[in-house]
């Protein structure tokens, strides 16, 4: 199983989260694109700490999101 880790941490209030790292288990994989892609298709509803992690910021998980972690994850 491929794992890679993003550099450049976003920084809430109450903890630190890796942009793009979904799940929140110190990794951006293809199970963070799984998850937003689960957002993005109606399946489930984000919690705000997914939102945290959204990779541009913009506290909306998008398929725009989903290909940025696809992206990372291929440039490593």
């Amino acid at each position: 199983e491929l794992r890679e880790t993003v550099l450049g941490p976003t920084t809430k209030a109450d903890d630190t989260r890796i942009a793009g790292d979904i799940n929140n288990d110190n990794f951006v994989d293809t199970l963070d694109v799984e998850l937003v892609l689960q957002v993005v298709n109606g399946y489930r509803e984000p919690t705000g700490d997914e939102l945290a992690a959204d990779p541009n910021n913009d506290m909306r998980l998008t398929t725009d999101d989903a290909l940025a972690i696809l992206r990372s994850i291929s440039t490593r």
